[in-house]
């Protein structure tokens, strides 16, 4: 009996941590994504710099979605950092 509770309490904290990573994936996506018409705008004329501009956020996001997913960051640790 112990251990089918110990090892389902285990899949619900494993699935919290997991949707907490996707959370964290789909804000960077929302952030990366609500730049995109502001770029396109702002350097209608500009492709050159619009193109670096959506290079810079495009690969921050990707960092940013990259350490999210990491388990190291899952830690208590880091929890300021994840809040702020």
């Amino acid at each position: 009996m112990y251990v089918h509770v110990c090892l389902n309490i285990g899949y619900h904290i494993y699935m919290f941590v997991v949707k907490c990573r996707l959370d964290y994936c789909g804000i960077s996506l929302l952030i990366m994504g609500s730049a995109v018409p502001w770029l396109y705008y702002s350097f209608y004329c500009r492709l050159s710099t619009k193109i670096i501009y959506l290079a810079i956020i495009i690969s921050l996001g990707i960092i940013c979605i990259t350490i999210s997913m990491l388990d190291r960051f899952s830690r208590p640790d880091y929890r300021p950092i994840r809040a702020g």
